[in-house]
């Protein structure tokens, strides 16, 4: 029970001591020491596991060992440990997993499916590498003091077991499609599906969608249901199985792509410098929301091209060297209203010398933004009436009448003469 509410090793549960469990209502952390790799960490105390350990005391009064071997002082053995393991398997009559790896198995997985986030869980686990975690879990967001231990979560009773276990195998409902049929519990988080399924049929009748966002609420209500299919998920190590619906995979689903962005993460962090790092952020200004969601492959490419030009610019200017960055887009504001801007992390300095030497930026200063912002502008606007006259832009109901020459001049000299927002902030000590 221990190992499998906190996560741990075998040779790291045999070697508790009393004074690892802190029970504190603030606190209820279990502090593992010289874990594998020889590092400390802290794992969750569940409330169920606390109660349960307070009772095994007053029986045992274990000193200092919280499992004691059968001489006075040593640790209880791994090996009796695991023994124990296989005589509690065998009583349960579960004839699947080989080891008491299972249980740190089984702990990670079940956090997974209760929406735990791969780093809290690389966290746990006490993984030097995030790739480890991965191969456990696959998504979600939350931080360590939400999280609640997967024994907390179960349900024992074997009726409710095996009624959620049948349902799942013949297809859930709708509203049941995220039920994990391991845990013993019907799913009660409401999740972005939950509501398509609820009002998209109203919002369809009394607004205009379109076949590409009709896609996108096809595939988010559809996504780990049993319409998409399934699949069994099987650990060579151990030997755990489980039932799992596939994913859509649209990138706008909140619950699918996020190994995708891990790996993403992991890559970038192997690019990165020991040097610092700024935070510099380029905006398209709203005048251009409309037509740029008329020609978002154009426009928004375009604001790519001219954000790198104009950072490579300086950086030949300024430092007379080759710049490099890292670059995001973002098209919507916290309210979901189109916000076109791109976030580029840029490393203090540049390469010179043939790229043979690093020349670098003071340490909290990168470029004038005001100087920035300039040389955006006149980039991209420049850009625009290229695009324009080679009759490359498309013109809808709200851009109609930009569409003849001088008013698309006059529109052009009006965002020429705007302030555009270019800032970079204070360098980080570690890029995230």
């Amino acid at each position: 029970m221990t190992a499998y509410a906190a996560g741990l090793r075998v040779s790291e549960v045999v070697r508790l001591q009393l004074t690892d469990i802190e029970s504190d209502p603030s606190r209820m952390l279990i502090r593992i020491n010289q874990g594998k790799g020889n590092k400390d960490r802290y794992s969750l105390l569940s409330e169920r596991l606390r109660l349960e350990l307070r009772a095994y005391w007053k029986i045992e009064k274990p000193q200092p060992w919280l499992f004691p071997g059968s001489k006075a002082h040593p640790p209880m053995p791994s090996g009796t440990a695991q023994k124990i393991y296989n005589q509690a398997r065998g009583r349960a009559s579960i004839d699947h997993g080989s080891g008491f790896h299972t249980l740190r198995h089984s702990f990670a997985t079940h956090l997974f499916d209760a929406g735990v986030d791969p780093h809290t869980l690389q966290l746990l686990l006490g993984h030097r590498s995030i790739k480890t975690t991965l191969k456990y879990v696959h998504v979600s967001r939350r931080h360590l003091v939400h999280v609640k231990s997967p024994l907390d979560l179960l349900c024992f009773e074997s009726a409710n077991l095996k009624a959620s276990w049948s349902k799942t195998v013949r297809g859930p409902e709708p509203g049941e499609a995220h039920m994990d049929p391991s845990s013993g519990e019907t799913r009660s988080r409401l999740e972005l599906a939950d509501i398509l399924r609820q009002f998209a049929p109203s919002y369809e009748q009394t607004h205009s969608v379109s076949p590409f966002e009709q896609r996108i609420i096809d595939d988010l209500m559809a996504c780990r249901t049993a319409r998409l299919g399934g699949h069994i998920e099987h650990c060579a190590q151990c030997g755990f199985e489980r039932q799992a619906y596939n994913s859509c995979r649209n990138r706008h689903c909140p619950k699918c792509q996020t190994v995708t962005k891990m790996r993403w993460v992991e890559a970038r962090r192997v690019e990165l410098l020991p040097t610092p790092y700024f935070h510099t952020v380029v905006t398209l200004p709203h005048e251009l929301n409309p037509l740029g969601l008329a020609n978002k492959r154009l426009l928004l490419g375009q604001l790519f091209r001219s954000a790198s030009e104009t950072l490579l610019d300086f950086g030949q200017r300024r430092l007379g060297g080759q710049l490099g960055a890292t670059m995001v887009l973002h098209t919507w504001d916290q309210l979901l209203k189109p916000h076109f801007h791109v976030h580029a992390l840029v490393p203090g300095g540049a390469l010179v010398d043939g790229e043979q030497s690093w020349k670098a930026t003071a340490a909290t200063f990168l470029f004038p933004v005001k100087a920035l912002s300039t040389v955006f502008r006149a980039k991209y606007l420049d850009a625009l009436q290229e695009l324009y006259a080679e009759h490359a832009l498309r013109f809808t109901d709200t851009t109609w009448a930009l569409e003849a020459p001088t008013p698309f001049d006059t529109f052009v000299k009006r965002l020429r003469r705007q302030k555009w927002v270019v800032y970079a902030k204070p360098p980080f000590e570690y890029p995230s």
